[in-house]
């Protein structure tokens, strides 16, 4: 399930990051409106509770913490990396990473 935290804390942290006008503008070449802006926070809110979920259900209350915590600061660090060299790559894989790490890890366990 650390997995499905990691992809999912990724996945958080692009919509955050696309809530921000100066992002919008350099991912996705154009602004969104102030609505769009709300929902990609709520989602990205939602997306970390949901990574937060993950770890424990994975790891359990002694360490799901923790390791939702390393999953933040591994996606976080990883976006802000790719970011300026592949932006579109940064946002196929927030679609694409929780899609496929729930599958790998039912395939792992």
């Amino acid at each position: 399930m650390t997995l499905v935290a990691l992809a999912l804390s990724y996945a958080g942290w692009v919509a955050l990051c696309l809530a921000l006008p100066r992002h919008q503008r350099h991912l996705l070449q154009r602004e969104v409106g102030i609505g769009r802006q709300r929902l990609l926070r709520g989602s990205g809110a939602v997306l970390l509770a949901l990574a937060f979920a993950a770890a424990v259900a994975g790891e359990g209350w002694q360490l799901g913490p923790v390791a939702w915590c390393a999953c933040l600061a591994v996606a976080g660090l990883g976006l802000v990396l790719a970011m300026p060299h592949a932006p579109r790559a940064c946002l196929r894989l927030a679609v694409a990473a929780p899609l496929l790490a729930l599958p790998m890890t039912l395939l792992m366990a």
